[in-house]
């Protein structure tokens, strides 16, 4: 993460350089899932900002050669805090045919968003 950092214009994990690339973005461009591991845990929002060619994080993780690595720590992420990873984990855990994960991480989206209504409607 540290050289993350100190590559990029950037101080921290949630600023963007000129080019708008983050931390999150260089990790996934440069196919470090350990960089993005960290950058994620300490920022786990920021991966859904875009560069100025309008690239994701994400969207570099899925292109990316260690794309089964990537899709892996959002899966296991996803499950262990409860949603961090939102539709993308529950999509890696369906092309997966995770026949566990799959339920159950649709099960939390629903109920985040029955949630959410409720809290809309008070």
């Amino acid at each position: 993460m540290e050289v993350l950092l100190a590559q990029s214009d950037v101080d921290d994990v949630d600023e963007q350089d000129l080019d708008g690339c983050s931390p999150h973005i260089a990790a996934a461009k440069m196919g470090n899932v350990e960089a993005f591991h960290a950058s994620y845990l300490l920022a786990p929002t920021y991966v859904k900002l875009s560069n100025k060619p309008g690239e994701t994080a994400m969207g570099l993780a899925q292109q990316s050669k260690k794309r089964d690595l990537f899709e892996q720590f959002m899966l296991e992420f996803a499950l262990q805090k409860g949603m961090p990873g939102g539709f993308y984990a529950l999509h890696c855990a369906s092309r997966r045919c995770d026949t566990a994960a799959a339920p159950h991480l649709a099960s939390m989206i629903c109920r985040n968003i029955y949630y959410s209504a409720l809290q809309h409607f008070k």
